[in-house]
């Protein structure tokens, strides 16, 4: 399945949550089904995603810049990244 098909089912389902700060807070009390971030995420920003995930195979690193991704989810503006809940 494609990751963006798949964020886009998360969606629907109201199960998805985007942008940074949120993504970190919800990180430190739940555990995610899958984390998505943008390939222009900077190094330090992406380091923090990790050091809150406890299984790093959760996170998949889209081939996507943060304005490419916010565009293909429908969204008028960029998206670095993306938390899909359990």
């Amino acid at each position: 399945m494609n990751i963006i098909n798949e964020i886009k089912e998360a969606m629907e389902k109201k199960k998805v949550i985007y942008g940074f700060r949120k993504c970190i807070k919800y990180l430190k009390f739940n555990e995610p089904k899958l984390v998505i971030v943008a390939k222009s995420l900077p190094e330090e920003m992406k380091k923090d995603i990790i050091d809150e995930v406890k299984e790093t195979s959760k996170i998949v690193e889209v081939d996507m810049n943060a304005i490419e991704l916010g565009l293909s989810l429908g969204k008028p503006f960029p998206i670095s990244v993306v938390v899909i809940k359990k």
